[in-house]
């Protein structure tokens, strides 16, 4: 804890056999009692939240006090943020209260860095005060230690589902992100995985602002203007992470496997029905109407009288032609 030199005496309080307990002498308006501790911080990825009395004395801090909480990986307090790397953090905080020394006045330290271990202080200043340790704040007070959850493996990303997907396009999308607010990116990388094609480039694409801040749930749509490589009924991968503030970035999931999905086939071009016998007939149709078209080995369904035969045709392009028994 820090003792500033001020125009306020410092006032011991002990009891015998106690330890003591320093406060800076107060009147409540000009120069602010010492908050208390009111139960333990709490903390998720990015945020701790913190709670304290409004008075450690029988003096209480005025309406508008400004109390300032501050999250710190160093011993103690400072009165610089570190808007780099996450290691101080301070926010202020108004008391709207009427003046009880037992009002709570609570505060969200954030965005803090996930998974550190920070220390806790408070402090309380006159109303108008523009920042921690200006005329008349009290001391800081030690509120404990906490530290924030890790990054998760996977914060709410979704396998692509089939209705998300077209012949040249699909959208990627999150979940119940926690800390969406202190998102700052989604990062994301393709790749062709089918193994009747040559493998493709993998394609690095970024999402900012990422478009789940508000609540968690995002959509990333990618098309082939992105991503050439995206292709008509292919099979693709993906994987994805997120970047919070201080350029931190989360867990890439999957972790050690693919996430796959296939495109959307485009539609065939029926052509003439030919050599018409009793028990058979010929089809030819073109694989697609335009490049790119379906790729080799695609599977193509004919419906004929009702009865669906399944067709695997070899052709990347062009005309195809198909002799089916009819039953």
């Amino acid at each position: 804890m820090k003792t500033f030199l001020r125009s306020f005496a410092i006032l011991t309080l002990g009891l015998l056999g106690s330890s003591s307990i320093i406060y800076a002498a107060c009147d409540g308006s000009t120069t602010s009692c010492n908050p208390a501790p009111n139960g333990a911080p709490t903390a998720t990825i990015t945020t701790i939240n913190v709670s304290v009395k409004n008075s450690a004395t029988s003096t209480p801090n005025v309406h508008n006090s400004v109390y300032f909480f501050e999250a710190t990986v160093n011993v103690s307090p400072s009165d610089i943020i570190d808007g780099v790397n996450g290691t101080v953090v301070w926010v202020g905080v108004n008391y709207l209260g009427t003046g009880n020394v037992n009002d709570a006045i609570n505060g969200v330290i954030d965005p803090v860095v996930g998974g550190t271990p920070y220390n806790i202080f408070a402090q309380a200043c006159p109303p108008g005060a523009s920042g921690p340790d200006t005329t008349g704040c009290s001391v800081w007070v030690s509120l404990g230690s906490i530290g924030t959850s890790a990054y998760p493996a996977n914060p709410g990303f979704l396998n692509v589902a089939p209705a998300d997907t077209a012949p040249r396009q699909f959208t990627a999308r999150t979940s119940s992100v926690q800390d969406s607010n202190d998102v700052l990116a989604w990062e994301l990388e393709v790749v062709n995985d089918d193994p009747d094609l040559a493998a493709g480039n993998s394609g690095f694409l970024n999402q900012q602002p990422f478009s789940g801040q508000s609540n968690g749930t995002g959509a990333f749509s990618v098309t082939s203007g992105q991503y050439p490589g995206l292709l008509p009924n292919v099979e693709y991968s993906i994987s994805e992470y997120l970047i919070y503030h201080y350029n931190k970035s989360g867990p890439t999931w999957p972790n050690g496997q693919a996430s796959t999905f296939f495109t959307q086939p485009v539609n065939p071009v029926p052509g003439a029905i030919t050599n018409v016998t009793h028990c058979s007939a010929t089809l030819a149709f073109s694989n697609a109407a335009a490049n790119p078209a379906n790729p080799a080995d695609s599977t193509y369904l004919i419906n004929v009288g009702g009865t669906v035969q399944r067709l695997r045709q070899r052709t990347l392009e062009g005309t195809v032609f198909l002799v089916m028994p009819i039953l």
